[in-house]
């Protein structure tokens, strides 16, 4: 069986950019995913290429600006992208994936699940736009999870 992880990006208490941890946190409650591991964080650093890189595959859930709000964009990550850059403290998740690479000798599979934001302002809750489609993101990431989990 492989083993995938979803990372949930963001900050909870700015609006819309707690996606990544509302959509994990939803996640966790959902039947069939025990063979899914699961992380939320503020930002990426370099400390996660090491459980990145035990990965089969990763799935990045986090909030992007664009137009409509609550649209959903679903991007892989291509192995490679990234590379030539320098590694610094502050990452992307292809840099994440690059930092996999480079340190552990690492490529799995990996994609970013990405929802439009509305509002990023001081609070704790989404927007309407995105709380509508968090059902919508969530049933996707968990379909891909569970598809890369089964083989």
């Amino acid at each position: 069986m492989s083993r995938t992880l979803v990372i949930g990006i963001g900050n909870p208490l700015r609006g819309d950019d707690g996606l990544g941890w509302r959509a994990v946190e939803a996640l966790r409650r959902t039947a069939y995913v025990q063979e899914v591991d699961t992380i939320t964080c503020h930002q990426l650093t370099p400390e996660l290429a090491e459980t990145a890189a035990a990965a089969d595959c990763v799935i990045f859930i986090d909030a992007c600006i664009g137009n409509p709000p609550g649209r959903i964009r679903v991007n892989r990550i291509a192995r490679g992208q990234g590379e030539g850059q320098p590694l610094t403290h502050r990452l992307d998740p292809q840099g994440l994936m690059q930092y996999a690479r480079t340190i552990y000798g690492a490529s799995p599979q990996a994609w970013i699940f990405s929802m439009t934001g509305a509002d990023y302002d001081y609070r704790e809750g989404l927007s309407a736009a995105v709380e509508s489609e968090l059902p919508v993101l969530v049933d996707l990431t968990r379909q891909a999870a569970l598809k890369q989990s089964s083989g």
